[in-house]
């Protein structure tokens, strides 16, 4: 028969607060290492990348304007203008004379950081590292002669090694072409082309961003010694052969800026006597707007919701509708616009002139968000002698670059 032995009860009290004690014990160890490992984690007193404290700048959702106040950082000053013209360069209107500063400004595209820069009479300037560094570029062969007033500056779109320059006002006035970034240069006469007089006084090239070697050129006078309107030429095959395009029937003018739209056949010719578009390759015309081309410099913009912008004699252009239709928008004033240019959030825009702003005043930079373009503001308290002749952006890192005449160079990092 099996028995139990019993065991007294002042001895299962004194076992019970025993094991009550170990269990004290135990919890009041777990509680502490877990302590321990909460003040070592790598959270702990540190805000994560999504915290208010080290989160990027956030727009805010009722305002045009960022929020963020200036900050500072290896790149340069976000949410400033920054001045980054290249030492040397003169922006004294007689040194040398009749100098009107920093002309028109382009971007590699495959190439973050690498911008070209025109100037009058003192050659083509090139940086590698978004303006903390610049050289002169055109030091090859042929290159010193590019001695004029650079305001015509176009890389190839597919091989960025093809750059076009325009000599403006220069002694050796054509086509020039470099097939090495810059350095070496080779020149094509154009008074003479398939048998009809045209003009060696260019004004502006635009690559074709769809097709390599595809390059439209435009005229800073009338052809035919200034007796007749002038047309462009046309490139297939990077200027071995060139086609002669007449303008638009009705056009008058001399001086024009065209720009590829959709594709290698949409374009927009703006000049003197209104805006015409073609898509047909320049086959036929259609005038689209009596807006006129402020003088100097023209360009177009397309936001990242289609609508595109383009610069007017007092006025900015905005078409929803591919160019077909154009009206006004951005504030008007004494001087019109010879430069757009968005980074995918916001528009930047400032009314230029070729000698300085005519305000009688510094003006500031105007922008607008690109879902909006109806609405500008000033962009912040920073004002200039003269706005842009030309425009640029990085499309890796959304630097917008901006060349202001006499005013020199300047980049913005954006906030947002």
């Amino acid at each position: 028969m099996n028995t139990m032995r019993r065991i007294p009860a002042s001895r299962n009290v004194k076992i019970a607060v025993a094991a009550g004690a170990m269990l004290a014990l135990v919890i009041g160890i777990v509680v502490i290492r877990l302590a321990l490992s909460a003040s070592h984690s790598p959270s702990a007193g540190v805000h994560s990348p999504t915290s208010s404290a080290s989160a990027s700048p956030v727009p805010s959702a009722t305002s045009n304007k960022p929020t963020a106040q200036p900050t500072s950082n290896s790149s340069g000053a976000i949410g400033t203008w920054v001045n980054i013209t290249p030492p040397g360069v003169s922006l004294d209107f007689n040194n040398p004379p009749n100098n009107y500063g920093t002309q028109i400004i382009q971007t590699d595209p495959q190439h973050s950081g690498t911008v070209y820069v025109g100037t009058c009479y003192q050659g083509i300037w090139k940086t590698t590292d978004g303006g903390t560094t610049w050289r002169k570029i055109n030091t090859g062969q042929n290159g010193d002669q590019l001695n004029g007033r650079i305001w015509g500056l176009a890389l190839d779109r597919i091989n960025p090694q093809l750059v076009w320059a325009a000599n403006g006002a220069g002694g050796a006035q054509g086509i020039w072409k470099s097939t090495d970034g810059g350095v070496d240069w080779s020149y094509t006469s154009v008074n003479t082309v398939n048998g009809q007089t045209i003009s060696n006084d260019i004004y502006s090239y635009t690559t074709d961003p769809y097709q390599a070697n595809h390059v439209l050129v435009t005229f800073h006078t009338g052809w035919n010694a200034g007796r007749s309107a002038a047309g462009f030429l046309e490139s297939f095959d990077a200027g071995k052969t060139w086609i002669v395009h007449q303008p638009p029937a009705g056009s008058d003018a001399s001086a024009s800026y065209i720009f590829f739209l959709d594709d290698s056949k949409t374009w927009l010719l703006t000049e003197g006597e209104g805006y015409y578009r073609t898509s047909d390759g320049g086959a036929s015309w259609a005038k689209v707007s009596d807006a006129l081309l402020e003088h100097g410099s023209n360009q177009v913009y397309r936001a990242r919701n289609g609508a595109l912008y383009v610069g007017a004699v007092g006025a900015l252009m905005r078409s929803t509708d591919d160019g077909r239709s154009w009206t006004a928008v951005a504030p008007t004033g004494h001087d019109g616009y010879n430069a757009v240019i968005g980074d995918g959030t916001y528009l930047y825009a400032q009314e230029a002139n070729t000698a300085g702003n005519t305000a009688g005043s510094p003006q500031p930079y105007i922008f607008s968000r690109e879902d909006d373009g109806i609405h500008w503001q000033a962009y912040n308290g920073q004002t200039f002698r003269d706005g842009p002749m030309s425009m640029a952006i990085d499309p890796a890192t959304g630097t917008v670059y901006s060349s202001n005449w006499d005013t020199g160079v300047w980049k913005l990092v954006p906030k947002h």
